[in-house]
């Protein structure tokens, strides 16, 4: 049994499509870890997507909102987590004098924030793919219904 409320420990954690710097993770509350972990499945629910694709000989078009998703994930997150464990873990204990609560304060809501943005971008994302083939299976079935055999 594995209790799903124990806190998060950073060598046991596994990421399925997230490129993280472990390091950059000290000092992210577990809510945020946890966050982080939702968010990996739903780029690696999206990769598998694109993967079932692929094996269809289907070359999808890419949309905007998949284009810019793409490029928060895999590019603006990890920057962000350098910069909040700049911020929040190496400068509050080398510089704690020049760092003030409020700018860690501030760091740790900007990246919640984004962290939010970005799950909410890939909720929006797969809810498209799953309206789409809802659309395709309803456009089947209006097809079978529309040639029955009396």
């Amino acid at each position: 049994y594995k209790d799903p409320n124990a806190p998060l420990s950073l060598p046991n954690m596994r990421w399925r499509q997230l490129s993280l710097n472990l390091q950059h993770l000290r000092g992210l509350a577990d809510a945020q870890l946890r966050q982080l972990q939702r968010i990996d499945d739903k780029v690696a629910t999206y990769q598998d997507y694109q993967q079932a694709l692929h094996q269809q000989n289907i070359t999808p078009t890419v949309s905007e909102l998949e284009f810019v998703t793409h490029k928060l994930v895999h590019t603006r997150l990890p920057e962000m987590l350098a910069s909040h464990h700049h911020l929040w873990v190496t400068a509050a204990h080398k510089n704690a004098a020049i760092l003030g609560d409020d700018k860690r304060l501030e760091a740790n809501q900007l990246l919640q924030e984004s962290l939010d943005n970005i799950e909410q971008r890939l909720d929006s994302l797969l809810n498209k793919i799953e309206t789409q083939h809802l659309h395709e299976l309803r456009a089947i079935r209006r097809y079978l219904d529309s040639h029955d055999t009396p």
